[in-house]
């Protein structure tokens, strides 16, 4: 009588554990002759085979789970990028409208951040930010660092320097508005 032709067998895993030719041997050479020897073996291949599925599900959920993290830590990245250059300091301008573009002869980074814009008012702006906040603006906006690596350049939190980024903004703003040029 073999319990897996019958359908007796309604359990997933031992469905899955006797699609195996190897292992369906094994359960039908202990269903024609049941020793103790053939439980054991019977039995050793049962407890490798779940070993195996329950190694094979704790990797899948794990890349997955990590896979979903990391896509989240790039959308934050990218948000945020987003939202500083994005960001409206005039009725018709974004900060990316004040950052020189390309020329004809391609890209150069500029050295510094007083380097990068055109716009004589924000220029004068940027003058008035201390050689630290504007390295750290620097450094975010054409280096490309994150808050974090400019913080370990810095030996500083990351706190600390979210901090400065967000007064060196509030600072650029307000010059700018006083300078008319902000609306």
């Amino acid at each position: 009588m073999y319990l897996l032709e019958e359908g007796v067998i309604n359990d997933p895993l031992l469905k899955s554990f006797l699609k195996n030719e190897n292992n369906l041997k094994l359960f039908r050479n202990y269903q024609e002759n049941p020793t103790q020897e053939n439980a054991i073996i019977l039995d050793d291949s049962f407890k490798n085979f779940r070993t195996k599925i329950r190694a094979i599900t704790y990797l899948s959920k794990a890349i997955h789970y990590k896979a979903i993290h990391y896509d989240q830590e790039i959308r934050k990245k990218q948000k945020n990028y987003l939202t500083n250059l994005d960001e409206p300091i005039t009725e018709d301008n974004t900060m990316k409208d004040f950052i020189t573009s390309e020329t004809t002869s391609g890209y150069m980074t500029p050295k510094n951040l007083e380097e990068s814009v055109q716009l004589l008012e924000l220029k004068d702006a940027i003058k008035k930010l201390t050689s630290r906040e504007s390295e750290i603006l620097y450094m975010l906006i054409y280096v490309g660092y994150t808050e974090q690596e400019i913080a370990e350049r810095f030996g500083v939190s990351q706190q600390s320097i979210s901090k400065s980024k967000r007064k060196s903004l509030e600072k650029l703003r307000r010059e700018l508005d006083e300078s008319g040029s902000y609306c």
